[in-house]
C-alpha cells in the first residue's frame, strides 16, 4: 500500500502572452496613460454552472463512494495539497467503475485543455514504466499506479451562489480549482511532474515537458547577454521553491523583467504561455503583461535560468513577479522534473473575503 499521508503546503499563480506583454510595453512608452483592460479574471467564469453540472454528475456516478469525494467546503484539509506517491483525501481511480471515470474526465475538461488532458494522460503512463522500473519479483512497487489519483469535492456543487471547489492530484499532478460565490474560478496550484526521463527521452514521453525545454533553450539563448539572467553557478535549486508547506513567494533572482528587450521579454512570455495552455482558454487569468504595467516594485519581477539547454542535464527557471510564480527544476542528471504555478493572492480561490465576492 502507498504511504499515509500527504504533505501540506498552499499556492501562487500564472501569465499571458508575448504580445500583450509587447504591447503593454508600448502603451507605457508612448505615454498613453489608459488603463489596461479588467484582467479576465475579474469576470464570473461561465464554465461554472457546467463544472457544478458535472461535479453532480461525478458525486451521482460515484453512487456510494459519494461520501467519501465530498467533504464541507471550510475543512482546512481543502488548503493541502501534496505531490508524490501519498495517500489523499477522497478517491482514488482505482476501480471507480466506467461511468464515474467518464464523469471525472468530463469534470476536468472543464479546467484543462486538450493539451492539458494529453499532459495528464502521459503523466500516468509514466506510472506504469515507473513500476516495471521499480518493481521485484518478491515486492512489487504498488505505489507506482496509474489510478493512484485522486478526486475531492469541497462543498456542495449543487449550491449556487456559494463558494465550492475540486481537487484533482496524484504523484505527479495537482490540480485545485476554486469558484467564489460569483463564479470566479482560481486554478492554484497547479503542479505537473514527470519521471524518469533517461536521457531526455521523458520529455518526449510527455508532449508538455518537451515543448517547455524547447521554449527554454529559446529563452537562455534570448537573455545569453542579459546580466544577471543565467545563474549557471549562483542559482541551483535542488527542488521547486513553492512545493508543499512552503507559502512564500521565492527571493527575486536573475535578470529583471522591465529591463528586458522584445525578444527576451518575449520569450520569458512563451514559457508562461506554454503552461496556460494546459488549461482552458477561460482559466488562463495570469498576466504578465499587467504584472509588469502594475508593479509597484520592478526588482521584484525577475528572470533566472540555471544549468543548459541540454535535456540530459540539470536545468531549471523561475519566472517570479510580486503576486505569483512559475517554478520548473529538474534533478541532475535530469531523470526527474516538476513545474509548479502558485499565486499568493488566489491559491485556494483566496482569503475569505475574495472567496465571498467582495473584491
Amino acid at each position: 500500500a502507498p504511504p499515509p499521508s500527504g504533505r501540506t503546503v498552499r499556492r501562487r499563480g500564472p501569465v499571458a502572452g508575448a504580445l500583450g506583454v509587447l504591447t503593454v510595453l508600448a502603451l507605457a512608452a508612448a505615454g498613453s496613460g489608459q488603463d489596461s483592460a479588467a484582467p479576465s479574471n475579474h469576470r464570473p467564469d461561465p464554465r461554472d454552472g457546467v463544472a457544478r453540472e458535472r461535479a453532480v454528475a461525478l458525486l451521482d456516478a460515484l453512487a456510494e463512494r459519494a461520501g467519501e469525494a465530498r467533504t464541507a467546503f471550510t475543512d482546512p484539509e481543502r488548503r493541502a495539497w501534496a505531490f508524490g506517491p501519498v495517500k489523499r483525501e477522497g478517491v482514488s481511480m482505482d476501480g471507480i467503475g466506467r461511468a464515474a471515470d467518464e464523469a471525472l474526465t468530463a469534470l476536468l475538461d472543464t479546467a484543462l485543455s486538450d493539451a492539458g488532458l494529453r499532459a495528464l494522460a502521459q503523466i500516468r503512463d509514466l506510472e506504469d514504466v515507473l513500476f516495471e522500473i521499480e518493481s521485484r519479483p518478491d515486492r512489487p512497487a504498488t505505489h507506482r499506479d496509474r489510478d493512484l489519483y485522486w478526486v475531492r469535492i469541497y462543498g456542495d456543487p449543487a449550491a449556487e451562489g456559494r463558494p465550492w471547489g475540486w481537487r484533482y492530484e496524484g504523484h505527479h499532478f495537482a490540480l485545485h480549482v476554486t469558484y467564489d460565490s460569483r463564479g470566479m474560478a482560481k486554478v492554484t496550484p497547479f503542479f505537473l511532474g514527470a519521471s524518469p526521463l533517461p536521457d531526455g527521452e521523458g520529455e518526449a514521453r510527455v508532449d508538455a515537458f518537451g515543448r517547455i525545454a524547447e521554449l527554454h533553450a529559446e529563452a537562455r539563448a534570448a537573455l545569453a547577454d542579459v546580466e544577471g539572467a543565467l545563474l549557471a553557478d549562483d542559482w541551483k535549486p535542488g527542488d521547486i521553491h513553492m512545493g508543499p508547506g512552503s507559502d512564500a513567494l521565492p527571493e527575486p533572482a536573475g535578470a529583471r523583467l522591465g529591463a528586458l528587450d522584445e525578444e527576451a521579454l518575449g520569450a520569458v512570455a512563451a514559457l508562461l504561455d506554454a503552461v496556460e495552455e494546459l488549461l482552458d482558454e477561460e482559466h488562463r487569468t495570469f498576466d504578465l503583461a499587467a504584472a509588469l504595467e502594475e508593479a509597484s516594485d520592478a526588482g521584484e519581477l525577475t528572470f533566472a535560468s540555471c544549468g543548459t539547454a541540454d535535456p540530459s542535464r540539470h536545468r531549471a527557471f523561475r519566472i517570479r513577479t510580486e503576486t505569483f510564480a512559475l517554478e520548473l527544476t529538474t534533478t541532475s542528471p535530469a531523470t526527474h522534473v516538476h513545474l509548479v504555478l502558485r499565486d499568493v493572492e488566489g491559491d485556494f480561490g483566496g482569503d475569505e473575503k475574495a472567496l465571498r465576492g467582495d473584491r
